[in-house]
């Protein structure tokens, strides 16, 4: 069964974007059933505190027949394969990380600064097959940041002037979607 758009919004936390919006453990026991796929973590992360992100760039993508597999890469890996879409916003958050102490204090970035690697893994689409967005624009291949753009920018900039810093490998969340479910157009 294919989610429809109105599916897909009554996914949304409830009060979304207010002090006090749905707590995520309500949140994750009201949507599993709807999305048994999507492990707890990722649906803590992206769906629940990046919900905007997650219905304006990604419910096309087939949500429910997404597969995901958590795993561990050498950073070179993640430096030479993990591109976005929004790359010219990850060198923004990268240049605001290396100019301003309120970004290398914030508790991300004294996480990464002290840890060398990020506090939750990202979540990279997995585009074997020169998946693009609705409106024509390709999605990068073959591995496309979904959820994470602050991190890898702190972790480029980081590897970048503190290389001593960064640790050998990272945690990460591939998602491969199944190209014949992926929602072209809207279903009213």
């Amino acid at each position: 069964m294919e989610l429809k758009l109105s599916d897909i919004e009554a996914l949304a936390p409830k009060g979304y974007g207010n002090i006090d919006s749905e707590p995520f453990k309500e949140y994750e026991e009201r949507i599993k059933p709807y999305l048994p796929n999507i492990p707890s973590c990722v649906l803590e992360q992206f769906f629940h505190r990046h919900w905007n992100d997650v219905l304006s760039t990604w419910s096309w993508i087939g949500l429910k027949e997404l597969k995901f597999e958590k795993l561990t890469w050498k950073t070179e890996k993640v430096l030479e394969f993990i591109k976005s879409h929004q790359e010219d916003l990850i060198d923004s958050y990268e240049k605001q990380f290396e100019t301003s102490s309120m970004f290398q204090s914030s508790w991300l970035g004294s996480y990464m600064l002290t840890n060398g690697t990020w506090p939750s893994p990202i979540i990279v689409l997995h585009n074997e097959n020169n998946i693009k967005f609705p409106n024509g624009i390709p999605l990068q291949e073959p591995y496309s940041l979904m959820e994470g753009h602050h991190r890898l920018a702190y972790f480029r900039f980081i590897k970048k002037n503190h290389p001593s810093i960064i640790q050998g490998v990272h945690s990460l969340w591939l998602a491969t979607p199944n190209t014949d479910k992926i929602l072209k157009t809207w279903k009213a």
